[in-house]
């Protein structure tokens, strides 16, 4: 990894990432400076897709608690990620991607925070919201569980969409019983 790293693009750090979320794996500075890299990418070039910053977004999620100091870092890389995906066209997201990227965002407790000079993370997970509008019957079709994790994200990160959260609660309905129990518990 040291020696490879510098090449790494973003999608080759999202998978990275993807395997930091096992504590096991996390060897040395190796978190840290893929963080520094990912970083790098995302502040000097401008060439990712929508699906591999959100990618990217959905394997940052997974990584948490992390001390301070990680913590921070990941902030910052999410703070980024953020102002990337407002670039962008959003509607090529699946419903699936919008729902966990928003939960990152929720999760890592970057939307209700005091208000700063720029919220990506907030801006962000406000436009997925308005996004997911309408889409969330087919995406409970699909993958059932992302209603559940759309229902924490939204309560966790205060998102007070009234029409969304009716659409939700309605599809919740028509889905409970295809949840997981850990969903459906959540």
């Amino acid at each position: 990894l040291h020696r490879r790293l510098p090449m790494f693009q973003l999608p080759d750090v999202a998978v990275l990432l993807e395997a930091f979320a096992n504590p096991r794996f996390r060897q040395g500075e190796y978190l840290h400076r893929s963080l520094t890299h990912m970083g790098l990418l995302l502040q000097h070039r401008d060439d990712a897709s929508v699906e591999d910053l959100a990618k990217t977004c959905i394997a940052l999620r997974d990584l948490y608690p992390q001390p301070e100091e990680i913590s921070t870092e990941v902030k910052a890389g999410l703070q980024l990620l953020g102002e990337a995906l407002l670039l962008r066209e959003l509607s090529e997201l699946t419903p699936s991607q919008a729902v966990h990227v928003l939960h990152c965002m929720t999760h890592w407790r970057l939307v209700n925070t005091e208000p700063q000079t720029s919220n990506a993370p907030a801006d962000l997970s406000w436009t997925l919201a308005r996004e997911l509008k309408g889409k969330l019957r087919n995406a409970g079709k699909e993958k059932p569980e992302d209603l559940a994790v759309l229902a924490e994200a939204m309560f966790t990160g205060g998102i007070r969409h009234e029409e969304l959260w009716e659409e939700l609660v309605t599809n919740l309905e028509f889905e409970m019983h295809r949840l997981p129990a850990s969903f459906a518990a959540s």
